[in-house]
């Protein structure tokens, strides 16, 4: 059930001494282990798992657009993330349902022993704070993770089976936590850390959570759980001190770095500075999404926009947004000597810096998705002033010709839905914001101001082009793996 990092990720002890003296002896052995617990998450051939679709958050960040509607693949390529795109990887054997599940326990068994053992270092107080800090927080966000993935969203299914809970080191399987048992460990997890964080030096590095980052996750679980004004006071607090991109630092370039792949731009407020020795080459990111050089992306698996959605754009020439998306597929590449031009709708927002290392930074968190948190949590409590100013603040960022928003109640928050939708396009939301606002799927063709915009989903692709809200096929199973070995967990206890 559990398998902690191999030892070139730990960069220290193997895992089975992951709790030895020897580690946790110094500051500085346990901060080797907290970023060997941070190297998991963009890290590729851990633990046998060698796909090119393997490779961290990223990859589940990608399923979960690909699963919604916003996202189509333009063509069957080299295969990569077409049978999670068509609905096809949440059965109990599949590769993806048990790649998820051992990840995200990979992050909670180090940060159990990183928690388990701090309190054996020879460290300051504020060192101790900021590595224990960054172990909860680590912890309850794998732990969000598993309790959207493996069952519905929090209201209305409180008392469902989630997932096994364990707050400290052990192989002895546990039954499945209720949701509700699994968020209230989530909250308490943040609130210690947002708590211990607060109490630090400043974080080493950008790829290291710190109060703001604890701050957002904790924004997120709430706007999850429909506590609205609790989801604007931590989204607030979470983006203090970021500031915004303006149109100009949105833009995407061609092997430079942009607003999308540069871990130093002002917005993001966490994020993974992959360097050339680290770099996973095809599988990774970049080589999904980018489609300017020879990637997968490139060889006929290009994310696209969702068409009719592109079109809900209101100013599309002076919204910087806009630009991240050729709509008429007219951009043009230079690969391997050629010209080639880009497919329609095709995205141009993450695009790597650079192409011969297949190398760009890994967007976590940015100050704007907070903005979003707060307008929605604004409106949601009837504060529709304050949410239309809050909204209007960012997007008049990306597009200055946008209007303050004059709608009310559920105008406004369609409004502030579809303003997410454009923002957030390709980083990591759209499943799970269907499941939390008990969507449906749809991803046929839409008329949009009496005109009638094509899908460009390929049914033979896409496979599912609508699913009810809440269908069984949006939660994953429990990997059978699990089942073998936890005695726990029998087929009774399976998802359907």
């Amino acid at each position: 059930m559990f398998v902690g990092c191999e030892q070139d990720f730990l960069e220290t002890n193997p895992s089975d001494q992951l709790a030895t003296p020897t580690v946790f002896k110094t500051y500085d052995g346990a901060l080797a282990a907290l970023n060997g617990t941070y190297r998991l998450f963009y890290a590729f051939g851990i633990e046998g798992y060698d796909d090119h679709s393997e490779f961290g958050q990223k990859s589940v960040d990608l399923v979960m657009d690909l699963m919604g509607e916003d996202m189509p693949i333009h063509s069957q390529g080299y295969g990569w993330f077409t049978s999670e795109y068509g609905y096809n990887q949440h059965s109990a054997t599949k590769g993806l349902t048990e790649y998820m599940w051992d990840f995200y326990y990979n992050l909670i068994n180090n940060a159990n022993n990183i928690i388990a053992n701090i309190g054996e270092i020879e460290a300051t107080e504020q060192e101790y704070n900021y590595v224990k800090g960054q172990a909860l927080a680590i912890r309850a966000y794998a732990y969000f993770y598993l309790v959207r993935l493996y069952q519905h969203t929090y209201v209305g299914h409180q008392d469902a089976p989630a997932v096994p809970l364990y707050t400290e080191p052990t192989t002895t399987g546990k039954k499945r936590a209720t949701v509700e048992e699994v968020y209230n460990q989530i909250e308490s997890d943040l609130s210690e850390s947002i708590n211990l964080l607060g109490k630090t030096m400043n974080r080493v590095h950008k790829s290291h959570i710190n109060q703001n980052v604890a701050q957002g996750i904790m924004a997120r679980v709430k706007l999850t759980k429909e506590e609205w004004s609790e989801a604007v006071t931590y989204a607030q607090q979470a983006r203090e001190g970021y500031a915004l991109m303006d149109s100009a630092s949105y833009a995407t370039t061609i092997n430079a770095k942009n607003g999308f792949n540069n871990i130093e731009n002002g917005e993001w407020m966490w994020g993974f500075q992959v360097n050339s020795e680290q770099s996973t080459i095809y599988a990774s990111w970049f080589s999904h999404m980018d489609p300017s050089f020879i990637t997968y992306a490139y060889l006929g698996l290009q994310k696209e926009i969702f068409a009719p959605l592109y079109n809900k754009i209101d100013n599309p020439k002076s919204d910087a947004r806009a630009a991240n998306f050729d709509m008429e597929g007219d951009v043009t590449f230079v690969v391997g000597g050629d010209t080639v031009k880009n497919v329609k709708n095709g995205q141009l927002k993450f695009l790597a810096s650079n192409q011969s290392k297949f190398l760009g930074d890994y967007l976590m968190m940015r100050a704007g998705e907070m903005y979003l948190i707060e307008a929605e949590a604004q409106a949601e409590q009837g504060n529709d002033t304050e949410a239309q100013q809050v909204l209007y603040d960012l997007v008049s960022k990306r597009d200055n010709n946008y209007t303050k928003p004059t709608a009310t109640g559920q105008d406004l928050l369609d409004e502030i839905y579809l303003q997410r939708r454009i923002s957030l396009w390709g980083e990591g939301f759209r499943l799970l914001d269907l499941k939390r606002h008990k969507q449906a799927l749809d991803r046929k063709s839409r008329t949009i101001g009496g005109d009638e915009i094509s899908s460009n989903h390929v049914p033979s692709l896409a496979r599912e082009m609508e699913l009810p809200a809440e269908s069984d096929l949006f939660i994953f199973q429990i990997p059978e793996e699990e089942i073998d070995v936890n005695p726990k967990i029998s087929q009774e206890d399976q998802n359907p």
